[in-house]
This record gives structure tokens, sequence and C-alpha cells, in this order.
């Protein structure tokens, strides 16, 4: 496989007002991302529609038009960058996801060899189940069945990593987009409303994601002490 990490990320964002651009210990969000993931020895790219993330990124990142959420930044540009056509694989990594580690990707890449769509999921604390910044993922331990924000807590905690097979992430835009989508803000619920499945594969660590101010003050306490979850 020729595999590419991919990174959209946008500066507006309805929680956490240009968070890309908010410092852990000093460094953005997006470039402590692009950090982690450049050093993967796996070409990665940051799409955004902002100058601003851009340059606080500290890659050539691929400026695009304004997407409607990053899945959608992919497909764009999987159909019209010709760097899409150097690759089989992309592996999609959140903006918002600074302790993205290597066996992270090594686990999607995994899951390629035998599915077109994949993600990722662990144990979630049980202080979590009921907040809705923590998607959580039904699955039957090969595929996912749903996603949901519910406060339910049912499920297990859905990481924002998900691979694709180039030809499917050209369709993304093609997929009839359905009303749940948008209740819960999941992009993936198209892949599954459309009949896509989804591999999804077990990792023990999750870190944290940054998703409110609150994230990023708990990231900063939290980074010299090990997690809930730990590194596997």
């Amino acid at each position: 496989m020729r595999p590419a990490i991919l990174i959209p990320a946008r500066l507006a964002s309805t929680r956490f007002p240009e968070k890309m651009l908010h410092k852990l210990d000093g460094i953005p969000l997006i470039k402590r991302v692009y950090d982690a993931c450049k050093d993967m020895d796996i070409p990665t790219y940051v799409l955004t529609d902002s100058m601003k993330v851009a340059k606080a990124s500290g890659a050539a990142a691929l400026l695009t038009p304004e997407c409607e959420n990053g899945t959608d930044r992919c497909c764009y540009w999987a159909n019209t960058d010709a760097l899409a056509t150097k690759y089989d694989v992309v592996i999609n990594v959140q903006g918002d996801l600074p302790d993205i580690r290597k066996e992270h990707v090594e686990a999607i890449i995994e899951g390629l060899q035998k599915h077109k769509v994949c993600t990722l999921y662990c144990d979630i604390a049980d202080s979590n189940r009921d907040n809705p910044s923590y998607v959580k993922v039904v699955h039957n331990k090969k595929r996912a069945k749903w996603f949901g924000r519910g406060i339910s807590g049912y499920g297990h905690h859905h990481i924002g990593v998900y691979g694709y097979h180039m030809n499917e992430i050209r369709q993304y835009r093609n997929l009839k987009k359905f009303e749940c989508e948008d209740l819960e803000k999941l992009e993936q619920l198209r892949w599954i409303m459309n009949g896509v499945d989804i591999g999804i594969t077990k990792v023990k660590y999750r870190g944290r994601e940054i998703n409110t101010p609150e994230d990023a003050v708990l990231w900063n306490t939290e980074r010299d002490t090990p997690l809930s979850i730990p590194f596997s």
C-alpha cells in the first residue's frame, strides 16, 4: 500500500473558536498533530481553508475551499489534487488529536487490508459515558454498527482516525446524506446509512481530544501523568 496521512482542519469551531491555533504548552494544536504524524515516515498533508491554520501548522499545507466536514475535505482533495494519484489509501487524522501515535496509524493500515473504510475505538471511562464530546461507537468487534453522542453512554469510545481506500473516499460526496448525520453532527454516519462497511480495531491508548477550552486545560494538566486508559 502507498498511504498518505491527511489532517483536515478548519479555523471555525462552535465549541472552541480558533482551536487549531490554541497553544498546548506553547505549540499550536494543529502543529502538534502535524509534527506527530510527520514523524511516522508517511507523507503527511494538512488540508485547510484558512491561511492562519496553514501557517500555524508548519506544514506545506494544501488549501481547499470551505468544506462540509473533515471527510468532505479529504474527498475534495482526493478528487482534485494531482498528488492524490500517488497514493492507494489515506489516513484521516482529526486535527484535535495531539496524542496521535504511530500505533494508531499502523492499526488503520492493517484494517485497510480487509476493509475499504476503517476506524478505531477504545475503552471508555464511566465518567465520560454521558459526555456528548465523547463519541460512542456500537460494534460487533469487526464492524461499526452506529456512532452517537447520546447520553445513554452505550458503546465504546470512538477515536477520530479513519482509513479509506482512494476509490472509496472519492465517492463520499456522491453518497446520500441523512438527517441523523446533522442531528448527531457525525459525518461517519453517511457511510453507515449508505451501507458501507466500516471496519473497526480496538487500541488501548486514547489520549485526549481537544474539543473544548476545558479539554486544553486538562491536556496541560495530564500530559506529565498517565491517563486512565494507558498506552499499550
